[in-house]
């Protein structure tokens, strides 16, 4: 499988993923850079799950399996009371993962970010699928008092 790493670099990023913790480069054994997970945790004891893999490595189960090893810590051993994650709907691979991981959808943000501008500096606005996943909803999580 995959390890994560704060000591990285990685492109895209703006520097080195130590610079901010929420951020974990997605590693082979051999040290091969293959994604980044993005978790945050906030004052409500809720964090939020992000993943990006690069292309050759997609299909392989190195999202699912970080992805649930994220979930596994944050509720049985950190005790968090939600994890979320949001998605670009047309990214069906991805809200499909998040479906197998045993996470809800629970709704459609319309148009709340960009990650683009057109030529004008106008942004491209993008719809997000919103995903979440209760303490007590993870296999041995306990229930929420």
């Amino acid at each position: 499988g995959a390890y994560f790493d704060h000591e990285s670099e990685t492109p895209g990023l703006g520097g080195k993923i130590k610079d901010d913790p929420a951020f974990r480069a997605g590693c082979l054994p051999d040290g091969t850079l293959i994604g980044t997970l993005f978790f945050s945790v906030d004052e409500f004891s809720c964090a939020e799950l992000g993943y990006v893999f690069s292309r050759p490595h997609w299909g392989n189960g190195y999202a699912a399996e970080s992805a649930r090893a994220v979930m596994a810590d944050a509720f049985l051993h950190q005790g968090l009371h939600r994890v979320c994650a949001m998605c670009n709907p047309e990214t069906v691979r991805s809200w499909r993962l998040l479906e197998r991981l045993g996470m809800r959808r629970e709704g459609l943000l319309r148009e709340n970010l960009f990650f683009s501008r057109r030529p004008d500096g106008s942004p491209v606005w993008q719809d997000t699928l919103l995903y979440a996943m209760l303490r007590e909803e993870f296999p041995d999580g306990q229930k929420s008092e």
